[in-house]
């Protein structure tokens, strides 16, 4: 998005969902319970933000849904 890219929502893959699944419980095990994924094509772009994931407000903005908050929350259940 840095780059001009507009933002806009769109239902994840059967091939995402099980990318990200596989990946997930990777990095649960690794005690990473926040990170972000790029998929390009239905691929993984080759990156697992665990630094400086992106897109919260981004998501906000368009859905209104505040992953943030359910991000926090679920740390405490």
């Amino acid at each position: 998005m840095g780059k001009g890219a507009i933002p806009i929502t769109t239902k994840l893959t059967k091939a995402e969902i099980k990318i990200s699944n596989l990946i997930g419980k990777n990095l649960k095990k690794n005690n990473i319970y926040f990170a972000g994924i790029d998929f390009i094509d239905q691929k993984l772009n080759g990156d697992i933000n665990v630094t400086s994931p992106t897109g919260l407000k981004t998501y906000f903005d368009l859905t209104n849904i505040n992953l943030a908050k359910t991000f926090w929350n679920g740390l405490r259940a």
